[in-house]
C-alpha cells in the first residue's frame, strides 16, 4: 500500500471536469441515526440520510475515464477539545472503479466497497438507478417531478453547502490487532452549473449472505430505517474538486 509500484497514482487534488450528483434524502429516528455511526460522532438535531448517485467523468489518475458510486451518509456532529463539526459521516459506499476504492479507503478512510452501479436511466418521466452485487439488486432509486432551479437559489446553495464530510480510518492488524483507527474530515468541493428538485424514492433490499456476501450486512439494516419524513430530492450537474491534501485526522476521547 499504495497498491501501485512506484509512487502514488493520486494527485492531492482531482479536479473532474464533469460531474452528476443525485441525492434522495429522509428523515429518520435519532436512535437509527445513532446506530449507523462510530464513536466520536452524533446524529445532528435533525438525522437526515443521504442516498447520492454520483457520476464522475475525466477523472485524471484513470486516465480520463470516469466511475460511478452511490454513498449512503448521515448527519451527524462532532465534539472533542473543544472543536464542534457539522457534517454528514459516510457510512456506505459502492464503487464502480478499483482504482477509486483504493484511493479513497487508502488516504481518506472512506468505506468503499465494489458494486455493479449501471449507467443512470433518463427518460422523459424522470431519472433512475441502481446498486447490485452478483447481479442480485442491493438498492433502487428514481427521481422524477424535476423543476429546474433558478441561478440565484442556485447561488444560495453552493454559499450554505458544506464542503466536509466525516469518514473513518480503520486497518486491523495480525492477531486481533488493529493498526489504525480513527474519524476522518474529508474535503470535496461541488460547483453547481445546473440544479433541479424534485420527487425521489429509495429501495433497499433485504439480501442474504449468500446473494451479496459483501453488502449483505450493510443492506439488512438501512432496509429497517424508520422513514419519520421525506425530502425534496436534488439533481445538479457541473465540476467537482476531491481535495485528498485536505483530508484531516481527528482526534477521539479515547486518545
Amino acid at each position: 500500500m499504495p497498491a501501485a509500484f512506484g509512487p502514488s497514482i493520486y494527485p492531492e487534488a482531482t479536479e473532474v471536469p464533469e460531474a452528476t450528483l443525485i441525492s434522495i434524502p429522509f428523515v429518520t429516528t435519532s436512535e437509527a441515526a445513532a446506530r449507523l455511526m462510530p464513536r466520536a460522532f452524533k446524529p445532528a438535531e435533525k438525522p437526515v440520510i443521504y442516498v447520492n448517485r454520483i457520476r464522475y467523468r475525466g477523472v485524471d489518475y484513470l486516465g480520463g475515464r470516469g466511475y460511478e458510486e452511490v454513498l449512503i451518509a448521515v448527519n451527524a456532529r462532532y465534539e472533542c477539545s473543544g472543536e464542534r463539526i457539522e457534517a454528514p459521516y459516510i457510512a456506505a459506499l459502492w464503487v464502480s472503479e478499483c482504482a477509486a476504492i483504493l484511493g479513497g479507503r487508502e488516504f481518506m478512510g472512506h468505506p468503499k466497497i465494489y458494486g455493479e452501479i449501471p449507467p443512470i436511466v433518463d427518460t422523459d418521466k424522470g431519472h433512475s438507478f441502481e446498486v447490485a452485487e452478483f447481479g442480485n439488486g442491493i438498492l433502487s432509486a428514481s427521481l422524477s417531478e424535476l423543476k429546474s432551479l433558478s441561478d440565484e437559489t442556485l447561488a444560495r446553495i453552493r454559499e450554505k453547502q458544506t464542503p466536509f464530510s466525516f469518514g473513518w480510518k480503520y486497518i486491523a492488524g495480525p492477531g486481533g490487532t488493529v493498526d489504525v483507527d480513527y474519524p476522518t474530515l474529508l474535503k470535496t468541493v461541488w460547483n453547481y452549473r445546473k440544479a433541479w428538485v424534485g420527487k425521489g424514492t429509495v429501495t433497499f433490499m433485504s439480501r442474504s449472505q449468500q446473494e451479496t456476501p459483501t453488502s449483505w450486512q450493510i443492506v439488512n439494516i438501512l432496509a429497517k430505517l424508520p422513514i419519520v419524513d421525506r425530502m425534496p430530492a436534488f439533481m445538479a450537474t457541473g465540476t467537482a474538486t476531491i481535495d485528498r491534501a485536505a483530508t484531516r485526522k481527528l482526534q477521539t476521547i479515547r486518545e
